[in-house]
Formats: C-alpha cells, structure tokens, sequence
C-alpha cells in the first residue's frame, strides 16, 4: 500500500461560506495571524493506483451506490470498488465503451452507465447496452441525469457537426423525444442538468448560464439569476455562483453554509481553479486543503470519507487527526529528541548535532547551544519539560537546559555521560536521571550517583515512575526494578520479561504501564502482579506509552498506535483499545522509545524513526456506520475442482428466497465483502452455517467460507460485519440454500424402501414356508415313491418263475431222500422270505446284510442250476460292513446275470462279486461270463429289466439331495471280438446321504473309509 500526504489547513467552523473574492482571502490571511493556528500541515491520503486494481490511472468520476460499492470511470475501463478488492469492466463486458462519463443509480437500485454513444445496464456481472437510435448516427451524449419516481433517464445529444441538439429520454429498454413531453426544451442549449428528487422537478442550466426549472412539463426560467454550474451531492442539488455556492428550499435560493449541517460533510472548491484550496467540512470542523494534484472530480460517499478524482490515480483522505513532517519536507534528519516548552514549541534534537525549534509555522534550526560544548554532541530521547518552564534536553554529554532565553548545562554530571530518561518527582523535589554510568539523583543542587544501575548489573534505567508507596518502579535494559532510593529489587514475574523494558506511566488511580519487547504489560494498585495487555493475536513489541487523558493511554509501538481505554480494560469490556496504523492515517513507523509527549495545547506529538506525527484525538471519529453488507459470489465445486458461480450475476440485485443445488454440488463458498470507506482494511466477519454448525466463527478478515461435503438437506447461512470501531450490522445477511437428495435419500425413495422391505419381510418368510412346504410335499412324494419302488423291488426279486423252481427242487431233493439238504435250502428259502417281507418298508440297510442276502440267493440259485452255476464273492479288507447301501442293490444285478446271461445256455454260467474302496467311493462289481446284452436281446429272453431301472431310479431320486453323486456303468466284455460277459459296476461315495422312507427322518449317514 502506498500513502501519499498533501497540504492541508484549517479555518474556523463559523466562517461564512457566502464570502466572495477578497474577502475570502482577506479572511484566510487573518487566519494565519491567529495563535496557534497551523500553517502548511500534510494529512495523509491513501493513493490507489493501476497497481492497487484501478484499470486506468485517468480517474474521471466516483459515484457510490446504494449497496455500498464505489463506481469509478476512467478513460479506459469502468470499477467497481468495495474498498479492498478492484472489480473492472469494459467493452468484452457489454460497455459500449471502455471511457464511460457517468454512472447513475435508479430509484429502483439499478445502475446505469452513460457513454457518448448510448446507455449500458448493468445485470449483476456485466452489461446490456442500448446504442442511440440509428437517426442519431453521428451524434453523443453529453448531459445525463435519472429521474424520480418514472425511473427513467433524460439526456441531451448534440451533433458536432452543425452543433444541433436534442433531448431525449430513456424508459424500459427505449428512447424517446423528450419535447413530446416538455414543450421547446429542444431550444434550450443545454450545459448542465439535474434532477431535484426532495422538489420533484428538473433543473436545466442552459450555455448562458440561465437557470430554468421543468416542473410539469413546461420550461420556467429562474428570473435574475445566473449560476456558473449545477452539481449535486447525496441527493441534494447545489448551485455554484462564482466563489459561492446556493441551495434551493421553499422557492428561494440561500447561500450554502457548511457549519449549519453538522454531522453531514460537505465539500466546496472553485471549478475554475482544480488546483487550488478545497474546503472541507467534516461536521464539525472546516478543513482548507491545498492538494500537489490537480482533481476532475470530488466525492464523498455515505460514511463522509473525501474521495479525488485525477489525471493521476484515485485519492482518499484517511484522516484528519493525524498530521505528518517527514523528514524530506522539514530538512530535520536523525531526530531523537523532542519535547515542548512553556510557549508551545516544539523542540527537535538530532544525532549529529542538530536542533530545531517548531513554533507552528516553520522549523528554525537553533546554534546557540554549541557554545557550550567543545565538539558535536547527540540528542537523545527521554528529554522533559520540568514544572518551573524550563527544557531538559537529553544528549551524549549531560544535560542541556533551555529556560526560554538561553541554553546552560547541568553542573555535577561527568563529561560525555550520555543521558536515557530524565524524571522529576515534585513531592520530593528531585530529579532521576538513567545514563550508562548509573542513576543520577538531582536534589537541592547536589547530584548524587548510584552506578548500580548500569548494563553490566542492574540495567541502566529508561523509565521511571513513582509508586503509590512512595518507592519507585524503575525499567531498563535488565527488566523492572523497585528502587526506594537506598536499595533496589528485581521485579521477577512470571508474565513479566526480565529484560529490555522502556517507559513506564502511571494513570490516576494509581495503575502502573510498562512497555517492552513482549507487549504492554499492567499492574492495578492494589493488584502485586503484572499482566499482558493486549490479546496475543494483536500483541506487539511497545516502545513508548503516555496518558494523554484521564482515562486514555496512548501506546506506540513499531509500526502504529494504540489507544486503551483504562475504565473499559479494567472491566473487562470487549472493545477496550483501538489500533491505528496506516489503512487509518497513522503513517509512522517505529515509535522512539520515550518518543510520545502531550503539548500545552493538548495536541499529541509521536517520534518515529523517519517522521514526526502530530495527533489530535479529539479528531478522531468512530464510525457509527456498519459495514454495508453483500452477497459477492456463490460458488460450488466440480469434478474438475473449479468453482462454478451458482448464479451469473452474483446476486447483486436480489438474493433467491431458496437456492437448490445437486446432491454432487456440496462443496460450496460463499464470497462477502462489508463496505466500510473509512477503514475497509480492518472490516471483520462473523458467520454461521445453520444446518450445519450453529456456532458463530470468531472474528476474521477473510471475505470467504468454505465448506466440504454438505449433507443433503436445508442450510441457512448468515454473516455479520464489523467495522475498524467495532459497530456491527444491524441485520445480518442471509442466504438459504438446500443441496437436494438422490432419489434415494428422498421420503418417497425412503417410503417406497419400507413398502418393499416390508414386502420382503412378508414376502421372504412365506416364500420360505412355501420352499419348506414345497420340499416336504417333495419328500413325501420321494418317500412315496420309494416306497413305491421297495414294493416294486420286493415284488420283482421273487417272481414266481423263481420260487416255484426252488419248492420244485426242494421236492426233487425230497423224493429222492435228501431230506437234509431240501431242509437246508427251505431253511435259506424261508430266510430269503422273511427279510424281504418283515423289512420290505426299508429301502436302506447295512452292506453285511445285502451280502448275506445275496449268499443265500446264490446258494438257491445254485440249487436251481446244479453244476451250470457258480459264484464269487470277494470283499477288500478295508471295506466297511456295516455302512449303508440301498437293499437289492447287488442282488438285482446279479439276478440280471443269470436270467439274462447264462439261464438259457446248456453249459450255465459263473458270477463274480468284488466289494472294494477307493479313495472316494465303494466299489461294487458285479462280473458274469454269460451271453453279453446284445445276444441276450437277440434271444428275447425272459424277463422286462424293471429290476434295473428300480435300482436306477432309487439312485436318482437320492442323488437329487447329494452334492456327490452315485453311479451305475454296465460294460459288455469281450474276447477276439465275441462276448465274453457283461461287467456292472457300482459307484457309491463315502460321503452319501440316504433318506429313511419310514421314519419322516432324513438320515445323515457319512459313509469313511474303515479298515477292518
């Protein structure tokens, strides 16, 4: 930021405004005659350039909006300016132009931008233009001005050509003649206009510097009057008369006087002379300015802050309580000295031997004083005025006194003893005095020294302040120390730094205020302990501290001031101090140690290292006036992590009762800004997002929130603004938005998923009921056929073709006498009988009882064929006899065998049975040499096969409800190409489950390997 000071000087608030010419300057020259009035003082201003944002540094209008935001034109590109942030426009905005001559402000709020070839209305983020009709080809716009309640706007046109004019008017988009309204107004040769919204009606100021008023659509001339310009400021239109300026009320003209209009700032300068003085009132007090820069326009916008537009940037006034000598200006260099005497001067010392005498006109350098010294001495800080009028300088080599006549020096201090601080204690009559040899003890004309306090033990001593008790709190390079004159303490505090302490004040209730390196630091009277000032985040190296009221401290520090109110601090208020720097007109940068004094006009005089300040606090003003308050930006991220604006024109004329956003647009900022003129630097924020955090944040600068993956649902999002004095908004500014939910965050999508969850909850379980129900009905069915096939097995494994055989050899065997044998095979026959019908209704049974079934069927078999029939049955040693097989699983195939296989040869047959295991299953061959299955069918013989496919289906059915499965494969032998047999063989997994038909209970048998 770069600050620039120009000339400023000050007249009486009662002075009459209406004065012309010479009396003007007559009363000027009688103001430099008045005592203590000052004379070519610099008051700092704030400079904005091409830098700083501008678009061009030829400024040639300001004009603030309703909303806050400053419109300034220039001769290449239009702004808008909250105070902090540039916001340019031009012709790729939507600018007829980029040299814009006026900006205007509708009753309805809307703005409009005026250029010589038509009208451009801004949208909230750029322009819609409206060229002048095609009959005005050639011609410009020179006067333009908004009328009231109509919100429309009337400008004047001329072609430069035949110098012809025209007045026209603007209304929703359109231009129209104006005369058709106002009779003969084209006959006037426009120079200026304004329109009067507290009169109703227009003000018209002709090239003869007539004045005529339209009211009701007829031209009436102001008789006897005759005004160099129009202007209007804030509302109010003001008539200029050379050095004099009118305002119009109850159908007079009335000279404008300043003061009459307290609170409300006004400024006046002659239009001929740019250049020249312009006076300010700021209120309450006049201001004459004498500027370096020539200005084109003024501006003071609604917080009464002074705005110049030149050829040269834009300018600010920041303050009129501060007033700078830099160094370049008052020729003073190294100055590290000062204080006042008993006629008001100001007095200057420098390092090198320099000292200047200010008596509120110019600065005069005084010689007088090298009399006294044989070579060049220093001036140092911590000089006094002393209560009888003399001065005390501090310098390098003793004490210099000026009485106001002559210079002397102080007897009883040693040569070059350099001095750090001089304190007088009336009560005791005495005088202390910190150098680098010790503290020195000035009383009754005898010095008395104690070098204890020197940078090698106790510190030497820069400040100095007497405690209620009577003893004395002394700081200095090693920390703070009681002295009461014999012995001294080191004040040895947590909080409290031991080392390099400066200037110490006491305020009126006894309180105690030290500065140092780490801050301000305060002891109450009654209170033993030191405590910090400042809140850390505003805490600073202190240099200097002065009560400069009964209630006020003034604190200077590196590169600003700042004023505590006492009563406020020890109460613990919230805005108990106020900082200035340079955004407020503080320009100064590193306070003196030692380097504040107060004057015997009241006036505040601060050293820094490059300048002198002089402050008058009465002169600050607190801004009443929060922060105007705007939406500046709505923004949400996408996927490409940009920020996306919600809406193109940035809500700047009206923020949407409700924004609805994507469930994916939940990264949002929002963007602010709190227009304060008077100190737009400092404006801090306060905001929260309801719905989310309904805390408020803490104070920031940041003109921004940011917040990540937002929930679907409502938000409402408030900020507040506060200005450089601590006033807040009134209302707080709103925004409501909601980011909606998928479809499956939706009530309808949550009330459609407890429909079907209900509906799965109803569904699901009767669907199991109905799977359970569908698999007993199964089972039973599968039990019934079964059954069914048992019956059948059991039916087929004894036809009668076989059993009668056997009663027909059982009788053979009975009439030839073998009564024995025939008993034998009744006894098998009859076991055979009574295992198939008592356990007919079990499909399943152990392999040891299939065996022996199978034996005795064999030896009936064997009774049949005699000698054409023999059998084999062999089981592996690892083969479990007690698992469970399917019952007539072997017989059935071994019975296919012989009726299929050898029953019709001559010769008979053999079979052979092999019972084994292997890795995952039992294995069941069943062998025969008989005919093979292709001549057996040639042959026809006896017999359906229905045995196998009882067995097969038996299989099957069981296999449904098994993970693995069991398998039947019939191989037919042969040998040279003739059948030699048919091979059976019977793959069951160990691991096989079987379901007891009888029980309605599914046996799990898991059927291992077992080695007998």
């Amino acid at each position: 930021m770069k600050l620039f000071t120009h000339k400023l000087r000050v007249v009486l608030p009662e002075a009459g405004r209406s004065i012309k010419g010479i009396f003007f300057f007559f009363f000027f020259f009688l103001l430099l005659l008045l005592p203590g009035s000052v004379y070519c003082q610099n008051y700092p201003f704030r400079q904005y350039s091409v830098l700083d944002g501008l678009p061009q540094s030829q400024v040639s209008s300001i004009m603030q909006d309703s909303r806050g935001f400053l419109w300034i034109t220039t001769k290449n590109g239009l702004s808008r300016f909250d105070g902090i942030e540039f916001v340019n426009y031009f012709r790729k905005d939507g600018l007829l132009s980029n040299s814009v001559n006026k900006v205007l402000e509708d009753k309805s709020g809307t703005i409009w931008v005026i250029s010589s070839f038509g009208i451009s209305k801004f949208t909230g983020n750029r322009f819609v233009s409206f060229l002048l009709p095609s009959q005005y080809d050639g011609w410009f716009i020179t006067q333009t001005c908004a009328l009231g309640k109509s919100n429309s706007l009337i400008l004047s046109v001329t072609f430069p050509h035949d110098s012809a004019f025209k007045v026209l008017s603007f209304s929703k988009g359109a231009y129209s003649d104006y005369p058709n309204k106002v009779p003969d107004i084209n006959t006037l040769k426009i120079f200026n206009m304004e329109y009067d919204s507290s009169e109703e009606l227009l003000w018209v100021l002709d090239q003869q510097n007539k004045l005529w008023i339209i009211k009701d659509s007829i031209p009436v001339l102001v008789p006897d009057k005759q005004f160099n310009n129009l202007k209007t400021n804030r509302g109010k239109v003001f008539f200029v008369e050379g050095k004099t300026t009118f305002q119009y009320k109850d159908g007079k003209f009335f000279p404008y006087n300043f003061s009459l209009n307290k609170e409300r700032a006004d400024v006046w300068y002659d239009i001929y002379s740019p250049d020249g003085t312009v006076e300010f009132f700021d209120g309450n007090s006049s201001f004459l300015i004498s500027k370096s820069f020539s200005h084109i326009d003024i501006y003071i916008d609604n917080e009464n802050v002074l705005w110049f537009a030149s050829e040269g940037n834009l300018y600010k006034l920041l303050s009129t309580a501060f007033i700078v000598f830099p160094e370049d200006e008052t020729g003073m260099r190294n100055i590290w000295a000062m204080i006042d005497d008993k006629n008001g001067h100001i007095w200057f010392g420098s390092l090198y031997n320099k000292l200047y005498e200010h008596d509120g006109l110019i600065f005069k350098e005084r010689e007088e004083f090298k009399s006294l010294y044989p070579g060049a001495i220093s001036f140092y800080k911590g000089s006094r005025r002393m209560s009888g009028g003399d001065v005390w300088f501090s310098t390098n080599n003793g004490v210099l006194i000026w009485n106001g006549t002559t210079f002397s020096r102080l007897k009883g201090i040693p040569e070059n003893t350099q001095i750090c601080y001089i304190f007088e204690d009336l009560e005791n009559r005495m005088s202390l005095m910190g150098t680098e040899k010790g503290l020195f003890c000035f009383r009754d004309s005898k010095m008395t020294l104690f070098p204890e306090f020197n940078d090698s033990e106790l510190g030497v001593i820069e400040g100095i302040a007497k405690e209620e008790s009577g003893n004395y709190l002394l700081s200095g390079h090693r920390g703070v120390l009681n002295f009461d004159m014999v012995n001294s303490e080191p004040v040895k505090e947590k909080d409290l730094p031991d080392l390099y302490t400066y200037t110490v004040a006491k305020d009126l209730s006894g309180g105690l205020w030290v500065t140092s390196e780490e801050g301000l630091f305060f002891r109450d009277n009654p209170d033993k302990r030191f405590t910090q000032v400042l809140p850390p985040e505003y805490n600073r190296p202190a240099n200097s501290v002065l009560l400069i009221d009964n209630n006020t401290l003034l604190v200077g520090r590196v590169s600003d001031i700042v004023l505590i109110d006492i009563d406020k601090y020890k109460k613990n208020e919230k805005y108990y101090f106020r900082i200035y720097d340079a955004t407020d007109g503080f320009l100064g940068s590193d306070c003196i140690d030692n380097g504040i004094i107060k004057d015997i006009n009241g006036k505040i005089w601060i050293l820094t290292s490059d300048k002198v300040i002089k402050f008058d606090h009465n002169q600050l003003k607190k801004n009443l006036n929060p922060p105007s308050l705007n939406l500046t930006g709505f923004y949400y991220m996408n996927d490409s992590l940009d920020w996306i604006p919600v809406d193109s024109t940035q809500f700047f004329y009206r923020i949407p009762d409700l924004i609805k956003l994507d469930r994916f647009q939940n990264n949002i900022r929002i963007d602010f800004t709190g227009i304060s003129t008077t100190n737009p630097e400092k404006v801090r924020y306060r905001y929260r997002l309801t719905g989310y955090h309904d805390k408020w944040s803490l104070p920031t600068e940041k003109r921004s929130a940011l917040y990540e993956r937002l929930s679907p649902g409502n938000y409402h999002f408030q900020v507040i603004a506060i200005n450089a004095d601590g006033i807040e908004s009134e209302t707080s500014l709103d925004l409501k938005f909601r980011i909606m939910p998928a479809f499956w965050q939706t009530k309808v999508a949550l009330g459609l998923f407890l429909v079907i969850f209900l509906s799965l909850a109803v569904f699901i379980p009767y669907n199991i009921v109905r799977q359970r129900q569908r698999k007993r009905i199964e089972l039973e069915n599968q039990k019934a056929e079964l059954s069914r096939l048992q019956m059948s097995s059991v039916i087929k494994q004894f036809d009668p073709h076989f059993t009668f055989n056997v009663i027909s050899s059982v009788g053979s065997m009975i009439m030839k006498g073998e009564k024995e044998a025939a008993y034998d095979y009744i006894t098998k026959l009859s076991s055979l009988l009574r295992t198939v019908l008592s356990d007919g209704s079990l499909i399943i049974g152990p392999l040891s009882d299939e065996v022996d079934f199978l034996r005795k069927y064999c030896d009936l078999q064997k009774l049949r064929f005699k000698e054409r029939f023999s059998f084999e049955i062999e089981i592996g040693a690892d083969v479990n006899l007690f698992r469970e097989i399917p019952k007539m699983t072997i017989q059935t195939f071994v019975e296919n065998a012989i009726k299929h296989g050898f029953e019709s040869r001559a010769k008979g047959g053999n079979v052979k049975i092999k019972i084994s295991n292997s890795d995952n299953d039992l294995l069941i061959k069943i062998i025969d040499n008989g005919i093979g299955r292709i001549e057996a069918s040639k042959q026809q013989a006896a017999g359906t096969g229905s045995g196998i496919r009882i067995v097969s289906n038996l299989f099957d059915l069981m296999n449904k409800t098994n993970s693995t499965k069991a398998t039947i494969e019939i191989i037919d032998n042969s040998v040279n190409g003739k059948s030699s047999g048919t091979e059976v063989i019977v793959k069951i997994p160990h691991k096989f489950n079987f379901e007891n038909s009888n029980n309605n209970n599914r046996r799990v048998i898991e059927n291992r390997k077992h080695f007998n």
